[in-house]
């Protein structure tokens, strides 16, 4: 699907403004799956390496629920969107060209690290 394409179900490629964008939206669900752990994304709700998606299959939302996928440079969360699809995602929004992409924007990144597979309690 084309950047920012919203219609019908499965997986939306976005360039980092419209994923910004996506992120904002608060039934969104945000998850960082590059390992190991970086910087993230003002509004990322989880971590969980995209190795180990199924092992912490507990750390993610129903499967009715939106959800934004990154990682470095796209190669993880490319592959994460597809284990998502498999799991009964329906909503999967993905950040073509990863954080790399997001920097090379100009978009600032959180300071908030989770240290190990989680969900962001302080939000």
């Amino acid at each position: 699907m084309s950047d920012g394409d919203t219609g019908g179900k499965g997986v939306v490629d976005h360039g980092p403004e419209s994923f910004r964008d996506v992120v904002a939206r608060p039934a969104v669900y945000t998850l960082d799956v590059h390992t190991p752990e970086q910087r993230h994304i003002e509004g990322t709700d989880a971590f969980v390496p995209y190795d180990a998606i199924h092992e912490h299959r507990n750390l993610l939302p129903e499967e009715d629920t939106p959800i934004a996928v990154y990682c470095r440079s796209d190669g993880m969360s490319r592959e994460v969107t597809e284990v998502l699809l498999g799991l009964g995602y329906e909503e999967i929004h993905h950040l073509a060209g990863g954080i790399r992409a997001w920097k090379e924007e100009g978009l600032s990144l959180s300071e908030h690290r989770f240290g190990e597979p989680g969900v962001r309690a302080d939000v």
